[in-house]
């Protein structure tokens, strides 16, 4: 279940006066896909977004903020994925990260996530 701060998304676009749907959430999932591509070709480069992430991390790290950040850290049986580092919503703190908060997500975001992890982890098995 896509939530914001804990909060089921569709209850808190309700109460925020946000459009929500299918639609809406699939125009968002292909924004977030092709995000990287569009930069490069809009910049030729993404280098300026990588050191802004890299920034954040520091910060939450020399400034012992707890910070939830997608990172990426090996998996052990998180979101049913194991022994792979895939990039996660992640508690970063003074020691990296500190945990891996599990959010509820709808089967088919399961199903890919999951679909990723194999294809990533047979990829490595190449080299």
């Amino acid at each position: 279940m896509e939530q914001i701060d804990g909060v089921p998304i569709e209850e808190y676009c309700t109460a925020t006066g946000l459009q929500w749907g299918e639609q809406i959430k699939a125009a968002l999932y292909q924004q977030v896909k092709d995000m990287g591509a569009t930069i490069i070709e809009g910049k030729g480069k993404t280098h300026y977004g990588i050191a802004s992430c890299v920034c954040l991390i520091a910060d939450a790290i020399l400034n012992q903020r707890q910070t939830i950040i997608p990172v990426s850290s090996v998996l052990h049986g998180e979101y049913g994925v194991c022994d792979v580092a895939l990039s996660v919503p992640s508690v970063v703190e003074m020691n990296g990260v500190e945990r891996i908060p599990v959010c509820e997500w709808q089967e088919d975001e399961y199903e890919a996530f999951r679909a990723s992890a194999e294809k990533l982890k047979q990829i490595i098995q190449t080299f």
